[in-house]
Order: C-alpha cells, then sequence, then structure tokens
C-alpha cells in the first residue's frame, strides 16, 4: 500500500486499507490520518466513512463516530451495519429516541438483506439484543465465541474469516 501510494498519493484505496490496518491494530491517530487521507480525494468514499466512525467509536469520540456514520448512512442507508453502530453512538450520546430509531432501521435493513441471503444465521436478532449493552470487551468476546463456532461449520467463508479478524 505504501508503495502505491508512492507512485500516486491519491490513491484513495491504498490511503482507505493503510487506515484500515491501522484501526485493526489500536493505531487510532494512524488509522484517522490514512482514512481522511482517503476521504480528502474521495469524500464520498463509504469505507472510509464507516472506517472513520468505527474508528472513532473503539476511541470512545462518539461526536466524531456520529458525525461520520450519518455521513456514511447517506452514502448507503439500506447497509444495516451502519445503522446498528449508530444506535450504540446515539446510546453513548444520550440520545435514546434517536438509538431506538437506528435500532429499528438496522433490524428492519437486516431482515431485507436475510431475504437475499442464501442463508440466515439463526437467532442474529436474538443474539444482537442481547449483546448491545454488554461493555464492548464482552461484547467482543461473545462476537468471537459465535464466529468461531460458525467456522466450524464453514471455516472457508470468506466473510466470516474477516469478521473473525477484526473481533480478533
Amino acid at each position: 500500500m505504501h508503495k502505491a501510494l508512492d507512485l500516486d498519493p491519491r490513491n484513495v484505496e491504498a490511503a482507505y486499507y493503510l487506515g484500515l490496518f491501522a484501526s485493526n491494530e489500536a493505531n487510532y491517530p494512524l488509522a484517522e490520518r490514512w482514512l481522511k487521507q482517503a476521504l480528502k480525494y474521495d469524500p464520498q468514499h463509504f469505507g472510509a466513512l464507516y472506517e472513520l466512525g468505527t474508528t472513532y467509536m473503539r476511541a470512545h469520540d462518539y461526536v466524531h463516530a456520529r458525525d461520520y456514520l450519518e455521513r456514511a448512512s447517506a452514502e448507503s442507508p439500506a447497509f444495516s451495519q451502519i445503522h446498528y453502530r449508530l444506535a450504540a453512538v446515539y446510546r453513548q450520546l444520550g440520545d435514546a429516541g434517536r438509538a431506538a430509531e437506528s435500532l429499528e432501521l438496522f433490524k428492519k435493513y437486516d431482515q431485507l438483506d436475510a431475504q437475499h441471503r442464501t442463508y440466515y444465521p439463526q437467532g442474529l436478532l436474538e443474539f444482537v439484543n442481547e449483546t448491545e449493552n454488554l461493555p464492548d470487551r464482552q461484547r467482543l468476546e461473545r462476537y468471537r465465541a459465535a464466529l468461531l463456532k460458525a467456522e466450524e461449520k464453514n471455516g472457508d467463508d470468506p466473510d466470516l474469516l474477516l469478521f473473525l479478524a477484526r473481533v480478533s
């Protein structure tokens, strides 16, 4: 990615992926720098907006997280996960009404997504309801356990492996 940026400093995808790597390593200032560089050249890059919002959430900067997640939501309003994250951010900011609205949107779009998937994880909404109020560490431990269980059944699913890597 660094070589790609050496060749073209305006390479949005290289900056985006470097931001992802930094965020996954909990280097939030570096992640912020790379993701903002991607947004400098593509202000509507959904991935960079979403990941920057997620990075700010991990750093407990919920005001900035809200701003970027709301921008990402405007780019892809039917992406269910954005609404789940916004619900958590609104809850942290003390806006219970908007948190509830976002959680309802998450459920709506997640169910619509389920109709188009060839499989639907049993009990997903129950799992979300059980884990949404847990502290981050406990929630991630529950996610990891569920993903490891799913890996036993379908270990070569790239999405499953990506989520497991992100949780780890």
